[in-house]
């Protein structure tokens, strides 16, 4: 199974060497006042964020590999065309519905902003209500794209799950609770439709500049026949979550 985060990795860490470079040639052909130290600094931050971004990624590619190399692998499952068609479209149910619970509660938030900014400064809140408008239209195609491309990534396969201890690969997608302080908060079986699958939530620390901590769910089918390995893999990870 190809590793494209390891590819990432290295392109990241590509483009950090070059900007490290560019620190010092800046000064060189144009002088510092000029835009010289502008320019450094800008290359100075850029290749900070280069760099940072081939760590996070060589990360995910050494967790990656580890799981199709098999540590800590608790079920390997292949799907038919059909199964998995059935598991996309109900994952992608599932999705729209909680985006848009998320947008409604963000976009409510805005339109109460956008309406109460102008009766305390109408010349300035229109200015407000204006942002906001923005903001929801934003927010609103950012929903609707996110999960039309996420279904259309997994229904292109491979398909395949591998669940470990430590994370889960379905398709090319890698959920992974075994790094940057993450942890498996819950683990359930459902079943929607005619698609059981294992229900996982996790979290894990913001990002690199802070942020608390993110949560994520990723829904796990259970192939036919494989309803009694996966109820061994649900008692299995949630032994972990308690002893953890």
């Amino acid at each position: 199974m190809p590793n494209s985060r390891k590819r990432v990795a290295w392109i990241a860490a590509t483009i950090g060497a070059l900007f490290s470079i560019l620190v010092f040639v800046w000064p060189q052909y144009i002088d510092g006042m000029n835009g010289g130290f502008a320019l450094s600094a800008f290359s100075v931050l850029l290749a900070i964020s280069a760099f940072a971004t081939a760590w996070v990624y060589a990360r995910l590619a050494r967790a990656f590999g580890s799981i199709v190399n098999g540590d800590g692998v608790l079920a390997t499952w292949s799907y038919t065309p059909e199964e998995w068609r059935r598991f996309t479209g109900a994952d992608y149910e599932e999705e729209k519905s909680s985006k848009k619970i998320l947008f409604f509660i963000v976009a409510g938030f805005a339109a109460t902003f956008g309406i109460l900014f102008p009766l305390f400064d109408p010349e300035a809140g229109i200015v407000v209500t204006y942002v906001m408008v923005g903001l929801i239209v934003l927010i609103g195609g950012v929903a609707f794209f996110s999960v039309r491309v996420s279904r259309s990534r997994k229904l292109k396969g491979p398909f395949k799950a591998i669940v470990a201890s430590n994370g889960v690969i379905l398709g090319k997608e890698l959920h992974c609770w075994g790094m940057f302080a993450g942890r498996l908060d819950s683990v359930a079986e459902e079943q929607k439709g005619r698609v059981q699958w294992i229900v996982m939530e996790y979290s894990v620390f913001g990002n690199l500049y802070g942020g608390g901590r993110q949560s994520y769910t990723v829904r796990v089918p259970v192939p036919g026949g494989g309803e009694a390995e996966a109820r061994e893999v649900v008692g299995k990870l949630r032994a972990a979550t308690d002893g953890a």
